[in-house]
């Protein structure tokens, strides 16, 4: 089987540096007469971001897959494998070594969407050179494939895919779980495949500890759940699977562990209330069992905001986790700009820093990865604003911290500077908070939010001084509230400008 490997000379890119601290920023915009779809990347060994993705338009026969790999100057470098009369759309992909990585994408006639699927797999070089490809039929009775697809790499180095795979009964699809294993090389080592109540909806794998297990976060294996943990055996047999809580709005992801047992996850989530409930997107911290023990909401009063829909959290390190949601408005109309939220926490679940990207258009949030320089990648689908039938792009952002850090800590100043509640107000890049009322030693959380009620910073302190000092280089110029949380006590609050 030959591959055609051509540099993709449809995709005109353009690249925009923003200037920062680090001098590591960029924006970085698919531009092409396409619909432009970015799916799920992953940081390399060499902190370059590599992304499977696919240009297509259902109205014609112009439909190519292609991989973007991203270097950390904002340099690009992109391949697409042309595919005649069909569509070529590549869905997921993993580093192998140090000089590979690892796609899978599926296939089907661009005339005839409905016809069966093929599954492609293809090796590259770093450099994403074709090493191999391969293609697989679907299994008997299947068609087509899901939406989401989770891949990872074993203890034994070969490839684990999850998907969801479309059986038609009576005029509507079903989805059943499809479990892969590939060889480095793309040879398929087993598959097994597990009935569902409706839908099946892998989100993300993550190597169990001490063992040679998985475990998948999902949705549609149990039913009448929101989500499951799915434990896998290195034989891709179901050792068990637990649900997460009742039906409802799902959406999950994880990355790392927090103890051999433990780890934070993404989710949507919804407060019930009178007489709308709120929609909002957390943080969670949660064990195997899938027992929450507690969790951090992100919410913009009067609005409605998910989590990004392919990766809402990137895990780097303990104190560097990335969260990524967008902001809807109850509508999917592309009537109006919606923004992207970045925000910068720690494993105690502390907001330590925050950033909103976008600007006129409508940005519908797709992930983030964090990168090896301490930074990360946010992606998202971009549509011009009126959209009037418009295709839609996709957009890149890099942030480095330093872009979004807010830097407080607790400082004792001599009485006679202790003027005021907060000062000085206005505040340009110096913002201080007399903690009168409390004792050395108390305990409390010490939270900004914008003018729209959005919280910006969200860290816990114990008080060692009788002040608390925040560096406001990176909040917006605006109006903001302040609050002293005690753990044992009132809270206080007030207002600040920032010039």
């Amino acid at each position: 089987m030959k591959p055609i490997c051509l540099f993709c000379f449809l995709i005109f890119v353009q690249s925009l540096f923003l200037p920062c601290l680090g001098q590591n920023s960029f924006e970085f915009n698919i531009n092409t007469p396409l619909h432009d779809g970015l799916a799920n990347g992953f940081c390399d060994s060499e902190n370059a971001v590599v992304f499977p993705a696919t240009s297509q338009d259902n109205l014609s026969t112009s439909n190519s897959g292609f991989l973007l790999k991203l270097y950390p100057d904002g340099s690009d470098l992109t391949v697409t494998l042309e595919s005649g009369d069909s569509t070529l759309s590549f869905c997921t992909g993993v580093e192998l070594t140090a000089d590979s990585y690892f796609f899978l994408g599926v296939k089907y006639l661009a005339a005839e969407p409905h016809s069966t699927w093929k599954i492609v797999v293809v090796k590259t070089d770093k450099e994403l050179n074709i090493l191999c490809i391969k293609y697989y039929a679907l299994p008997e009775g299947y068609t087509e494939t899901g939406y989401r697809y989770a891949s990872i790499v074993d203890n034994a180095g070969n490839v684990v895919v999850a998907m969801g795979l479309g059986k038609n009964e009576n005029g509507s699809v079903r989805y059943d779980f499809g479990f892969y294993k590939f060889t480095p090389d793309g040879d398929t080592l087993m598959t097994k495949l597990y009935d569902t109540w409706y839908f099946a909806d892998p989100y993300s794998f993550k190597r169990m500890n001490n063992s040679n297990n998985l475990m998948l976060i999902s949705h549609g294996y149990l039913p009448a759940t929101e989500g499951e943990l799915m434990f896998l055996d290195e034989n891709l047999n179901i050792i068990k699977a637990t649900r997460t809580r009742p039906l409802g709005i799902d959406s999950y992801y994880s990355e790392g562990w927090l103890t051999d047992t433990s780890f934070l996850i993404s989710d949507n989530y919804i407060v019930d209330g009178y007489p709308h409930s709120d929609y909002m997107f957390r943080i969670g911290r949660m064990d195997t069992s899938a027992r929450y023990y507690e969790s951090l909401c992100f919410d913009h009063p009067d609005t409605v905001e998910y989590i990004a829909d392919h990766c809402g959290m990137s895990y780097l390190n303990d104190t560097t986790i990335y969260v990524c949601g967008f902001q809807a408005y109850n509508s999917f109309i592309y009537d109006k700009p919606i923004k992207i939220y970045l925000y910068l926490i720690d494993k105690d679940l502390n907001i330590k820093g925050s950033k909103v990207l976008g600007n006129d258009h409508y940005y519908w949030g797709n992930g983030v990865i964090a990168t090896k320089d301490g930074g990360c990648m946010v992606w998202c689908m971009k549509v011009e604003i009126p959209y009037n039938n418009q295709l839609y792009d996709s957009h890149i952002w890099k942030v480095m911290p330093e872009d979004m850090t807010l830097y407080t800590r607790i400082t004792n100043l001599p009485q006679e500077k202790l003027t005021a509640r907060v000062w000085p107000n206005p505040a340009t890049d110096k913002l201080y908070v007399s903690l009168d009322g409390l004792s050395t030693g108390d305990a409390f959380r010490f939270r900004i939010f914008d003018a729209g009620g959005r919280k910006c910073y969200d860290t816990r302190f114990t008080a060692t001084g009788n002040c608390l000092e925040a560096d406001l280089h990176n909040l917006p110029s605006g109006i903001y509230l302040y609050e002293i949380a005690p753990l044992n006590g009132e809270k206080s609050s007030g207002k600040f400008i920032k010039n």
